[in-house]
């Protein structure tokens, strides 16, 4: 790794200055990973992994091989996916803690979900990058919380939708919520983020729990793909009070987004 940047552990805030300042990209959007990669003299190399008998490796979508300055990642996932997981692999290779390892990442390790701290350290750091730290905070939050700011978002930092609505949410300064849901036998919650002040706000809590059991709007809608509609939902706080929120879903063909916010 650069000596600039292993030499004396500099905070995580300061890497990434580094990193967008030495590729002239402080400024530029979207964030150009292969540019960093090139800065870093990595050697990045895709290709399909299902070409792997073993189903461990089918499974994953990048390998970082410090050692050999190797990042490889699997084809097969799509562009926004394999365009984080180059951001996610050069975190690895520049935080300070995490050198000198290998690293296998599958889906669940760059998922919001995964209990994993390197993981988490991981997607934060290659959200800053993606995002440009403070930059889309302080943009975003000049702007309405809608999913036609997130596109609009979407498409100027190069990140895929689920991504960005979620990075929105949780930058915002203002009582809000991003839902996804999967299709069981009926659209279930399969996670949310708040931002802190619905968490301040609502839940008093630093982590959140809601129940979304009255999703009508989300189960008989069968949104099409990239349509938006705007609706009221009911939301059960800490199974104590109901309140009625603001929403918008959004069907991006896998799964249903839901925004949710307090009515104007």
């Amino acid at each position: 790794m650069n000596k600039k940047i292993a030499g004396s552990y500099p905070e995580k805030k300061e890497i990434l200055q580094y990193l967008l300042k030495a590729t002239n990209q402080k400024e530029e959007l979207p964030t150009n990973a292969d540019a960093i990669i090139d800065f870093l003299k990595l050697k990045l190399v895709c290709f399909d992994f299902n070409k792997f008998e073993d189903d461990r490796i089918k499974d994953g979508r990048a390998i970082l091989s410090y050692n050999q300055r190797v990042i490889a990642v699997n084809s097969t996932i799509g562009e926004p996916r394999i365009n984080f997981s180059k951001f996610h692999d050069i975190a690895h290779y520049v935080l300070p803690k995490h050198v000198e390892k290998f690293y296998f990442c599958r889906g669940q390790d760059m998922s919001p979900s995964t209990k994993l701290q390197y993981e988490m350290e991981a997607n934060a750091f290659a959200a800053d990058l993606i995002y440009k730290g403070d930059i889309f905070t302080i943009e975003s939050n000049s702007m309405n919380i809608s999913f036609e700011t997130v596109i609009f978002l979407k498409d100027k930092y190069g990140s895929s939708i689920e991504s960005t609505a979620r990075h929105f949410v949780e930058c915002n300064w203002h009582p809000c919520l991003f839902v996804v849901y999967e299709k069981e036998e009926i659209w279930k919650v399969k996670y949310c983020f708040f931002s802190r002040p619905f968490l301040e706000k609502y839940l008093q809590s630093e982590k959140g729990t809601f129940t979304d059991d009255n999703n009508e709007d989300v189960i008989k809608a069968e949104l099409q793909q990239s349509q938006i509609i705007s609706s009221e939902c009911k939301l059960s706080i800490k199974n104590e009070r109901e309140m009625t929120f603001s929403c918008q879903y959004f069907n991006n063909g896998y799964n249903i987004f839901a925004i949710i916010k307090e009515k104007e």
